[in-house]
């Protein structure tokens, strides 16, 4: 047996943690040659980037499921949903906002609304990693605040990349952190808060490693979007990818 932490995991586990690695760090590269070509060669391949984005969020999310419990990812993916929703037809607690039907595949909610089927996957694939980046520390609320810290300050280049590059979503009444207004970002903390308290307290130590360098994949596409683009929030992502390259060398020298 191998332990992650205090986590035991098989040795097929473990293997198959690395060959999961390996396979979303090479969807992660096939997606930026297809965002460079896309972007020079004017190529559009609309259904390979719906089913490449796919496959991001379902390996950063089933990295997850080898050191968490299922019912516990499963809840944040369900709260996710909940407060989209929520957000959708009342504007709490992110603010008044619609989905444009750009990110595909959709799910109809009704005549006028439509909901990203994936999103969900990339609230728990996002929450979820930091939550593992922040197992080393003691005090769950404090483990939680980090989290949710940290993924207000994620949302920022990503409310630039999904509303201003890719046209997700649009805001009724846009405000100051690249058109979201300042509830979003109190949104963002509370349901972040309360996902990572519903993945708990276990230690993943051993699992680090592997959460920084999903996110740094996931930062580094982010921030190749916003330079094509030409998006403002482009030096957040820089800062990101750097800041997660960091900490999976670092975990990678531990593990050795």
């Amino acid at each position: 047996m191998g332990y992650y932490g205090r986590i035991p995991v098989s040795k097929p586990a473990e293997t198959l943690s690395k060959s999961l690695i390996i396979v979303y760090l090479s969807v992660i590269a096939i997606s930026l040659i297809g965002s460079l070509a896309s972007h020079f060669l004017k190529i559009s391949a609309p259904q390979v980037e719906t089913a490449a984005s796919a496959l991001i969020l379902l390996l950063g999310t089933g990295h997850l499921l080898l050191h968490v419990q299922a019912a516990r990812v499963v809840g944040v993916i369900g709260l996710g949903f909940g407060v989209e929703v929520l957000g959708i037809y009342t504007g709490v607690p992110f603010g008044s906002y619609q989905y444009t039907g750009q990110w595909n595949p959709n799910l109809q909610l009704d005549s006028t609304h439509a909901f990203p089927a994936l999103l969900p996957l990339a609230w728990v694939m996002v929450v979820g990693n930091l939550w593992v980046l922040a197992g080393r520390q003691a005090q769950p609320w404090v483990r939680w605040g980090a989290v949710a810290l940290a993924a207000t300050l994620f949302d920022f280049g990503l409310e630039d990349v999904m509303v201003n590059g890719l046209r997700y979503w649009a805001w009724e009444s846009p405000g100051p952190i690249f058109g979201a207004p300042w509830v979003n970002s109190l949104g963002w903390f509370g349901t972040s808060f309360l996902s990572a308290s519903i993945l708990g307290n276990q230690a993943t130590t051993g699992a680090e490693r592997n959460s920084a360098l999903i996110l740094t994949g996931y930062s580094a596409l982010m921030g190749e979007i916003s330079l094509l683009r030409g998006l403002a929030g482009a030096p957040i992502w820089a800062v990101f990818t750097i800041v997660f390259a960091v900490l999976a060398y670092q975990r990678s020298r531990e593990q050795a």
